[in-house]
């Protein structure tokens, strides 16, 4: 799959409900969201947010955010869910993301120590998630 700022995700038209809602193979430990916007196409998200789904199934807000630009990584205290749900909740015009990844920052002062990393991205329709677990590499699509 080629992944480069010519490709996105663009909601429906004339849809004021931005919401993408990530539905992983299974559950998954993050402390990092990273979101892209084509730039060339103009900086368009000014406010968004993402839950989590947790173990009592209501949605639980992760991570604020305001301007995405050409890239944005946000950190967090280190959660754990198979179902994700990034909301813009305002944009000057309609919002495009050219990428949209959850990671594992092990060496973060705000994460928990562990002995596995996992990097999980949304490009277009398509959903692939990367594993390392002991120096080993894991991804799938």
């Amino acid at each position: 799959m080629k992944e480069d700022i010519y490709t996105y995700w663009a909601p429906e038209e004339n849809h004021s409900d931005w919401t993408l809602l990530i539905n992983l193979q299974e559950p998954v430990s993050f402390n990092v969201l990273q979101v892209q916007e084509p730039i060339h196409m103009g900086q368009r998200i000014s406010r968004f947010h993402l839950d989590i789904l947790n173990e009592e199934r209501k949605w639980k807000k992760v991570i604020n955010g305001t301007t995405v630009g050409y890239q944005r990584l946000l950190q967090f205290p280190t959660v754990k869910s198979q179902q994700l749900r990034f909301v813009i909740d305002k944009s000057r015009a309609e919002p495009l993301i050219s990428h949209l990844g959850i990671y594992m920052d092990k060496f973060s002062t705000v994460s928990s120590m562990s002995d596995s990393t996992s990097q999980t991205s949304l490009n277009g329709s398509h959903i692939l998630q990367k594993s390392m677990s002991n120096h080993s590499e894991i991804a799938a699509i």
